[in-house]
C-alpha cells in the first residue's frame, strides 16, 4: 500500500454496566465516524478532537429510580466529515437502546486517553480483564478511511442544502402561465357568448323586420346588444344642423349657414294615427302576428329610398299635450318611443326618422280628434287656437336635434273655404288670406320652415254651361 494512502484500522467497543468506551481509537484530524449500535436505532457519532463533548445516559433500574448506567463520548459531527473515516458496523448484542432525544442525556463527563492503542479504563475498581468477564458484550469493528480532506471546505461543497430558488421560479412561472391561459380563455369565451347573443339579436330583428325582400345595410347595435332596439337616439353620435328649406324655380332647396344649397327631392308616404284620440302613430303594437317598431318602418322607407314623411297632427291633441294610449304599442320593441305625453311621443318619432335621414312634413290634419273639418276653425275650435298650436310646434322643434322637420302643411284640405275673394266660398272663409295668416305665424316662430300650402275643393269653374268644382 502506497505511503499517505487511507488505511483500515479495527476499533474495539466494550460495553459495560456503568460506561461505554471505546478502545483502539487513533485521532483524526476533521474525520468522521458513524457508529450505529444493535436493531434498536442506537446511534453513535464521533468526531475529532475538536468540538468534543461527553454525555451520559440514565435509565431507571429494577426500583424505578434513574442510574447511570452508560456514560459515553459524544460530539457534534461537522457536515464535512461525512467525506471522513465511517466506522461500520452493526453489533447484534446489546444491552439498552439510545434515547429519544437529546434532551435525555445527562451532563456527566467521563474521559479516554487518545493514543495508538488504548487499554480499557478502569470501572470503578474494576479492572479491564474483570469488566471484561462481567461483561462479555466486546465487539471488534472495521474502521474504513474513505478518504482524506483535501483542502478547506467552501459553501459550494453543500451539495444536499435544499434550493428553493429554482422551485420558487418554477412555481412562479406556473402560476403566471396558469393566469395568462385563464385570463385569455375568460377572454374568448365572452367574446364567443357575445358573438352568439349579438346572432340571436340580428336574427330576432330580422323576423320583426317589414319584409320587402331587402336586408339592412347597417344595424344599429346598442350598448345593451339589443340590435335594432335602442333605448335612445341621442347616443348615436349625429349632429346635424336645421337648413333654411327654400322653394325655389319649382324646387325645394335645403340652405346651410354657409350658403350652401342642396336640391331636396321629396318622395314620401303618409303615417296616420296621431290625429285620431288614439294620438299615436298606428302599427307599433309589434307582435307574433302583425304590427312593427318605428325602428322597422324607417328602416323599410330608407331601404326602399324614401326620403320623407307626412305626419298627421291634431291641433287639439298639441295644445293638452294628450297621452298617447299605451295599449297601440309594444314598449319593449319601442324602447325609444316616449308616450309620457302628445309632444316627447312626436319628438321620439322624429329622432327615429332622422336616424334614417327621413325628412318630416308636419300635416294640420284636423282641429279636434272627432272628425275632420274644411277649414282652420269651427265653432269648437277658435282661430286663435289653431295659431297657438302652430306656435307650439315652432317653438319647441325649431331647432338642430329635430333638423329633418322640413316643414307644416297649414291645414288638410280646407274643402269649406274659397279661393281668393272672387270665389263664392270664400265668403264663409277665404283660404288665401288663411294660408297667409298661418304661414307668416309659423314663420314667425321658425324662418326655416316651409309652408305646404294645398288647394281648396270649394273653388269652382264654368266652362261653357257646365261648373266644375276644382
Amino acid at each position: 500500500m502506497q505511503q499517505g494512502a487511507p488505511q483500515d484500522e479495527e476499533v474495539t467497543i466494550f460495553r459495560s454496566g456503568a460506561t461505554l468506551q471505546v478502545a483502539n481509537r487513533p485521532s483524526m484530524s476533521a474525520d468522521s465516524v458513524r457508529n450505529t449500535i444493535g436493531d434498536l436505532g442506537m446511534h453513535h457519532t464521533l468526531t475529532g478532537v475538536d468540538g468534543v463533548r461527553e454525555d451520559s445516559l440514565s435509565r431507571p433500574d429494577r426500583s424505578g429510580s434513574l442510574t447511570h448506567i452508560d456514560s459515553f463520548r459524544r460530539a457534534s459531527l461537522p457536515r464535512e466529515a461525512q467525506r471522513g473515516s465511517v466506522l461500520m458496523a452493526r453489533p447484534s448484542n446489546v444491552f439498552n437502546p439510545m434515547p429519544s432525544s437529546p434532551s435525555k442525556f445527562g451532563g456527566r463527563q467521563s474521559t479516554y486517553a487518545h493514543h495508538k492503542r488504548y487499554s480499557m479504563q478502569e470501572v470503578g475498581s474494576a479492572s479491564t480483564d474483570d469488566v471484561d468477564s462481567m461483561y462479555p458484550s466486546k465487539e471488534k469493528m472495521k474502521l474504513i478511511n474513505v478518504a482524506s480532506l483535501e483542502r478547506p471546505e467552501t459553501t459550494r461543497d453543500y451539495k444536499g442544502q435544499l434550493r428553493r430558488w429554482p422551485g420558487v421560479l418554477l412555481m412562479c412561472v406556473l402560476i403566471s402561465t396558469a393566469v395568462v391561459a385563464i385570463a385569455l380563455g375568460a377572454k374568448q369565451s365572452h367574446q364567443e357568448s357575445m358573438q352568439r347573443r349579438h346572432d340571436t339579436m340580428v336574427r330576432e330583428q330580422r323576423r320583426r323586420a317589414i319584409q320587402d325582400g331587402l336586408i339592412d345595410d347597417s344595424e344599429l347595435v346598442d350598448a345593451d346588444g339589443r340590435v335594432g332596439n335602442p333605448m335612445t337616439y341621442d347616443s348615436t353620435g349625429r349632429k346635424c344642423q336645421l337648413p333654411d328649406y327654400q322653394s325655389k324655380n319649382g324646387r325645394v332647396y335645403a340652405v346651410a349657414a354657409n350658403g350652401t344649397e342642396v336640391v331636396v327631392g321629396i318622395k314620401g308616404t303618409n303615417w296616420f294615427g296621431m290625429e285620431t284620440a288614439h294620438a299615436i302613430p298606428f302599427g307599433l303594437w309589434e307582435n307574433d302576428q302583425n304590427g312593427t317598431t318605428v325602428y322597422e318602418v324607417a328602416a323599410f322607407l330608407h331601404r326602399n329610398k324614401f326620403n320623407s314623411i307626412r305626419l298627421p297632427l291634431a291641433a287639439e291633441s298639441i295644445l293638452k299635450n294628450t297621452a298617447p294610449n299605451k295599449r297601440l304599442i309594444n314598449l319593449d320593441a319601442n324602447r325609444a318611443v316616449n308616450v309620457k305625453g302628445y309632444m316627447e311621443l312626436l319628438k321620439s318619432i322624429l329622432k327615429a326618422l332622422a336616424f334614417r335621414d327621413i325628412t318630416v312634413m308636419l300635416s294640420m290634419h284636423t282641429l279636434t280628434t272627432k272628425g275632420a273639418s274644411g277649414s282652420w276653425f269651427n265653432k269648437e275650435f277658435a282661430e286663435e287656437d289653431f295659431l297657438k298650436a302652430i306656435d307650439v310646434l315652432a317653438n319647441e322643434l325649431c331647432t338642430d336635434e329635430y333638423w329633418n322637420v322640413i316643414g307644416i302643411d297649414l291645414k288638410n284640405e280646407p274643402n269649406d273655404c274659397g279661393w281668393g275673394p272672387l270665389d263664392k266660398a270664400s265668403a264663409k272663409c277665404d283660404w288665401v288670406a288663411g294660408a297667409k295668416l298661418i304661414g307668416d305665424r309659423m314663420h314667425a316662430g321658425c324662418k326655416n320652415w316651409l309652408a305646404f300650402v294645398e288647394g281648396s275643393a270649394s273653388t269652382s269653374h264654368t266652362v261653357g254651361k257646365l261648373t266644375y268644382v276644382a
